[in-house]
């Protein structure tokens, strides 16, 4: 499961062209009855919390251990530009037409020029 959650990320990032900062606690937190104040449920977190650069590659990963792990990395916002325009996701857009992207309801008309 979690080989899949670190791909799905890793090709989100890449189809949008962004950096991402995935983060996850790390340990096991117990959920009590709001009754009975028993034992209701235990989730375990894995932690493994990584930031990718805008193609998905995981340029910095936290320790698998169960210690706290604190991780950073610059983004040259200049390069990711430069690559976003080398690979062309963004040239066939046309951001003149979401207008009605914005509204809450989306019955807003859009006028087509």
């Amino acid at each position: 499961m979690l080989i899949l959650i670190f791909i799905f990320i890793m090709k989100l990032t890449s189809s949008q062209m962004i950096p991402v900062v995935a983060s996850n606690r790390i340990g096991t937190e117990i959920l009590l009855d709001s009754k009975t104040h028993t034992e209701k449920q235990r989730i375990h977190f894995y932690g493994k919390s990584f930031i990718t650069d805008v193609t998905g590659l995981i340029i910095q990963e936290a320790n698998s251990d169960l210690d706290m792990d604190i991780i950073v990395s610059k983004v040259n916002v200049e390069q990711n530009r430069e690559i976003r325009s080398a690979w062309g996701l963004f040239r066939d857009r046309r951001p003149e037409l979401y207008g009605v992207l914005k509204t809450k309801d989306g019955t807003n008309d859009v006028h087509l020029k």
